[in-house]
Order: C-alpha cells, then structure tokens, then sequence
C-alpha cells in the first residue's frame, strides 16, 4: 500500500513498512507488525561534505546502546562484533555490511570507498565517497539468510 501525507510518505510490503519523514528528511523501517527495526536520525538524517576531496556522503541511524550489531567480513564469511571493530572500511573490492542479529542487514549501494562505523557520541553511521547516500536494507529473522543475501546482492 501507499499513503502520502503532507508531512510523511508511507510504503507498505508484504513484510515491512517504509515511512519517510518529508520534513526532515530521514527513513524509518518497520517489520511485518509495525514494529520500529531502524530509523535514520531525526537531527540529520544525512550530511554531504562538500569539502572533502572526493566529496563525502554521511547517513546517520539512531539506535540504543544496547542494540547487538554485526559486521560482515566477506573475506572469510565470518561475523564480527562491530563494537569490537568500530569502523570498518571497504578494501579489494569488498563491501561493508552490518547485520543485526535476526533483524536486518544494511549494505551500502556503492562502488567508492565506504566505511560504517559504530561510535558512542555519534551513533552508527555509513560514510560514502560518493554525491549521494544508497544502501540495502534486508529484512529477515535468520542470520544465516542475512549474510546469503548480502553475497547475493554484492556478488562477494
């Protein structure tokens, strides 16, 4: 289904809801029963730095501190803890993934330098080399399907 609001527009899948908050300009995912699994942040969605050389794309994601995430290493298939590793950057051609355990998986839609990154004042975020701010967000309640689905869709 679709509703579109003056201040917010709504998708609704089979087993998720996408709502986008026109006003400020951020994403908020949904499961099947309209349970909140990720919501970009409410104070800036996304930031271009324009400065940098090449130019720079952040998105934001709010999140509890408490919230277990992945990351997934497509060189070996293994899943490490993010807090472990805090920022993760794409090398050979590999793409950075975070999974939070049977929920979702994001996986930024570049072919730049990309890096995610996990950080106590700022919160999770992805940094794109790039003019804009892509990513999958794979829903299902099964790990193992979770990463099948990023090897899938990156090719990795």
């Amino acid at each position: 289904g679709y509703k579109d609001s003056s201040q917010t527009v709504e998708i609704t899948l089979k087993k998720m809801m996408i709502r986008y908050d026109r006003y400020r300009g951020a994403f908020t995912f949904y499961d099947g029963a309209k349970r909140e699994i990720l919501k970009e942040s409410q104070n800036e969605a996304r930031y271009y730095d324009e400065k940098k050389k090449p130019p720079v794309m952040y998105t934001f994601f709010e999140g509890k501190s408490s919230d277990v995430f992945y990351i997934h290493s497509a060189g070996d298939g293994s899943l490490n803890y993010l807090a472990s590793k805090a920022l993760y950057i794409n090398e050979d051609g590999k793409i950075p993934c975070i999974i939070k355990k049977e929920k979702y998986a994001i996986i930024p839609l570049t072919t730049s330098k990309a890096a995610l990154c996990r950080m106590p004042v700022v919160g999770t975020f992805i940094m794109q080399e790039d003019a804009y701010s892509d990513y999958y967000l794979v829903v299902d309640d099964n790990t193992d399907r979770l990463v099948e689905s990023y090897h899938k869709l990156t090719g990795k």
